[in-house]
């Protein structure tokens, strides 16, 4: 996944290192980024949400 997200564009390490992070921790990412969400979303479905819907379910 990390290689995925990062595809080798210096532009994406950060999103790929929260991405990691996250899936490690067995937290769920929370993200407005839709590229990330997409990329996140492909190798671990359910452990991302839109900042959107996470909006609505607290709310």
């Amino acid at each position: 996944m990390y290689i995925d997200i990062y595809n080798y564009k210096a532009k994406y390490i950060n999103d790929s290192i929260i991405a990691e992070a996250a899936i490690r921790c067995h937290c769920t990412l929370i993200t407005s980024d839709d590229r990330l969400f997409k990329k996140v979303n492909k190798h671990f479905p359910g452990k991302v949400i839109s900042l959107s819907d996470y909006l609505k379910q607290i709310s």
